[in-house]
């Protein structure tokens, strides 16, 4: 009777967190919040254009490649810098750096990392970054995203300059 009870509890115990956990998914996901894109080009955008452009102009995307050497470049300059004091507690330090660094980098030498970007959506900044026609740029107040077109863009800065 005993044995059965806590069976029973734990399985309501594993429920819960299972609960609360697909809870704090979906709270996650949806408290990203999307920037506000205002088109002032005459350039039709898609929605497609639109979805990547709402996720703002500070949105980090992930590298394709683990970046290697800039990661054994900082290690080392570190090691030099601790080397520098002098004194065998540092040179000891820059020892273990180094061999800590290059027993991670051993292990995550051929490491993918996943994209935060579908193919689609990389085609599509990629689109965007090579249009010469538009200029996207931050609002003046706010976090929005603007799309204005070059030539207007340009005028109005040369205006502002002048003016």
């Amino acid at each position: 009777m005993q044995m059965s009870l806590k069976k029973k509890f734990d399985k309501l115990k594993q429920e819960k967190k299972e609960e609360k956990k697909l809870q704090f998914d979906t709270e996650k996901k949806s408290s990203v919040k999307k920037k506000v894109v205002y088109n002032n080009s005459s350039k039709q955008l898609t929605k497609e254009q639109l979805e990547v452009l709402s996720l703002g102009l500070n949105f980090g995307v992930t590298p394709r490649k683990f970046p290697l050497v800039e990661y054994v470049k900082a290690a080392e300059l570190l090691c030099q810098r601790l080397e520098e004091a002098g004194d065998s507690e540092s040179v000891e330090k820059a020892r273990s750096v180094r061999n800590l660094v290059f027993q991670h980098l051993k292990q995550s030498y051929k490491m993918t990392i996943k994209s935060n970007l579908t193919p689609a959506q990389r085609k599509i900044i990629n689109e965007l970054k090579e249009d010469n026609s538009i200029i996207i740029c931050p609002a003046d107040k706010g976090k929005e995203v603007v799309v204005n077109d070059r030539k207007t863009y340009l005028m109005k800065t040369q205006d502002q300059i002048s003016g």
